[in-house]
């Protein structure tokens, strides 16, 4: 397809309806060019039966071309020429004009999971960049339907947290989209709504956090873990880990001072951990290992982080990196039933693994007991 540079003239050949395209939409279009004998480029139809889809929010089509389309309505049909001395494009200089049918337009999907299930349609352009972020307090306008009649919720709320208010989780999601001040139209499986993003909590910078006095940090850390392990218990993972991110953000742009080292160590520490709980829980287990790694920067022999890794390495199959996380937790003098049960697991795994690749289960049992017996004759380093 070609791109359009130069300024265009329009002739309506035949006139669309219904509404025009949003700007972030996505327009399936057919277009036909033609040279200047009026003869048509093959290109355009025969390799493109089905019409293009343009995509308004990452599109390579020139601005020109772009915002005609934005104008155009469903089943409209026009002509667009150049000014005399001017060329369509420099890739294919003999384009004298094109003729464009708008076949379809929609909004953008802002699903999860990139189904189609959530259409965004912006209706109002916010006025700058500023998006709003999960655990973000935001200011809203809802209305719900297309009637105009229908009465406009105002609602502050933090992200995560619209259960608490009767905000739909899709709503949320649209959110973390808009920028402030934007309008939109949200269309669901069940319903549509009008949102309109009022104004938005903006998150600390680097420096402000930095400038932070250490008390204020510490409160407002902990505030933000506390957020973290309620969302957790709740069962909203994806949610308790932002909260759990958020929190480390704040420590890791800190004005590190050794008389508050100990307080914001051990607050690091459980969020880094906090961390692999979630991550165990939603088996990212690589995910969780890191997180457990980061917390023995600082605390080496931290129980719960190594209880923690030894899950995770069982369940990528790294049965004797687990098992030995296990043994210097039970040299620790730790051996409770949790501790016990993975034991059983990891030779288990351990076994099976040896049996698939061919090796007898008492060479390996046996390997396992002459480890352990060499643990038991080691001399203690002092």
């Amino acid at each position: 397809m070609a791109c359009y540079y130069a300024p265009l003239n329009k002739r309506l050949l035949k006139p669309g309806q219904g509404e025009c395209p949003p700007v972030n939409g996505t327009v399936k279009v057919r277009i036909w060019q033609r040279r200047e004998d009026e003869t048509l480029v093959t290109d355009s139809i025969e390799h493109h039966p089905h019409g293009y889809c343009i995509d308004f929010t990452s599109t390579t089509v020139q601005a020109p071309l772009v915002d005609e389309l934005m104008q155009m309505r469903e089943g409209e049909l026009a002509s667009f020429t150049t000014a005399e001395g001017e060329r369509f494009s420099s890739v294919q200089p003999d384009i004298h004009s094109i003729e464009v049918e708008m076949l379809s337009h929609r909004g953008q999907d802002v699903s999860a999971k990139g189904d189609g299930s959530l259409i965004k349609s912006i209706q109002v352009e916010g006025m700058n960049r500023s998006k709003p972020f999960w655990t973000g307090k935001c200011r809203l306008l809802i209305q719900k339907g297309s009637n105009s009649g229908e009465e406009v919720q105002a609602v502050v709320l933090r992200l995560g947290d619209g259960d608490t208010y009767g905000v739909p989780p899709e709503i949320e999601q649209c959110v973390v989209t808009m920028t402030k001040g934007e309008e939109c139209r949200l269309v669901t499986p069940s319903s549509n709504f009008t949102i309109t993003l009022s104004s938005l909590e903006r998150d600390l910078t680097e420096k402000e956090i930095y400038n932070l006095p250490s008390d204020e940090l510490i409160t407002k850390t902990e505030l933000t873990k506390k957020s973290g392990n309620f969302n957790f218990q709740k069962g909203k993972l994806h949610l308790a880990s932002l909260y759990y991110n958020r929190a480390l953000r704040y420590l890791d742009n800190r004005n590190r001072k050794e008389e508050d080292s100990k307080q914001t160590n051990a607050l690091e520490v459980a969020c880094h951990l906090n961390l692999a709980q979630v991550y165990l829980r939603t088996e990212e287990w690589q995910a969780a290992i890191a997180s457990c790694n980061k917390a023995f920067w600082i605390e080496p022999d931290n129980v719960k982080g190594l209880f923690r890794r030894a899950r995770a390495l069982c369940a990528l199959r790294f049965y004797e990196e687990s098992q030995s996380d296990l043994k210097k937790l039970i040299g620790m003098g730790e051996n409770g039933s949790e501790i016990r049960a993975l034991m059983e697991e990891v030779v288990k795994g351990r076994v099976e693994m040896a049996r698939s690749e061919g090796v007898s289960m008492r060479a390996v049992l046996k390997q396992i007991e002459k480890e352990e017996n060499k643990e038991l004759t080691e001399p203690v380093k002092s």
